[in-house]
């Protein structure tokens, strides 16, 4: 299990008008973004 402190969620809107909520997970290895998901306000 990764602890949260590894974790720097943020919510950003896309031009489109949709909502990503995107994890950027930083490791000593390597830093990987992952949309976590995504949804139309409309």
């Amino acid at each position: 299990m990764v602890p949260v402190a590894d974790f720097d969620p943020s919510v950003t809107l896309t031009r489109d008008g949709r909502v990503a909520i995107i994890t950027l997970n930083r490791s000593e290895h390597r830093n990987e973004i992952n949309v976590d998901m995504t949804f139309d306000l409309a």
